[in-house]
């Protein structure tokens, strides 16, 4: 059973307020779908923060990355999806994230967690999660999305091929999500 974890359960700090952007949900015409090839040890958490699962721990990596490292107000993604039946709640969805340069107004960002070396490779329950979570969205905003890689709008191999396959499943020929049942 896949299970929602909150900002607060993961740990996330608090968002630095005045500096972020707001969208509303009926504004969001695109999800951009990322890939962390990512170990927590790759970042450095901190002492204080001791959780002993390895996605909590990838998690709270990438937020420290995104706070510390880059001097961003919060995470960068709205929804990270674990390997484990995890969603790990990011950025509220009515923040612009900061996901994709020059490409997050009006944009959802949702990054897929699986480890190193797997190539945007993701299990059969990820895709299951992914398309809950991809659902969700649907339903919140009452009508479908275009649905795109990160390497659409930036130089990168990011999601990897087998995600960016994965998306062309799950598209129209034009890019538009179509709900999973």
């Amino acid at each position: 059973m896949t299970e929602w974890i909150t900002r607060d359960k993961w740990g996330a700090e608090p968002i630095r307020g005045d500096r972020l952007n707001h969208q509303s949900p009926d504004d969001i015409e695109e999800v951009v779908l990322h890939y962390a090839d990512v170990y927590p040890e790759d970042y450095e958490t901190g002492d204080e923060y001791a959780h002993n699962d390895a996605e909590f721990r990838t998690v709270k990596a990438i937020e420290q990355f995104h706070i510390h490292g880059r001097d961003w107000a919060t995470i960068a993604y709205h929804t990270l999806i674990g390997a484990k039946d995890q969603i790990f709640v990011g950025r509220d969805t009515n923040m612009v994230g900061a996901h994709t340069l020059n490409h997050n107004q009006n944009t959802l960002g949702v990054c897929v967690l699986a480890g190193k070396g797997k190539g945007g490779a993701i299990s059969l329950a990820q895709a299951a999660n992914l398309c809950a979570c991809l659902n969700l969205f649907v339903f919140i905003r009452g009508r479908s999305f275009k649905l795109a890689p990160h390497s659409d709008y930036v130089a990168t191999g990011c999601c990897g091929d087998p995600l960016r396959n994965w998306i062309t499943k799950v598209t129209d020929e034009n890019g538009i999500y179509v709900p999973q049942g």
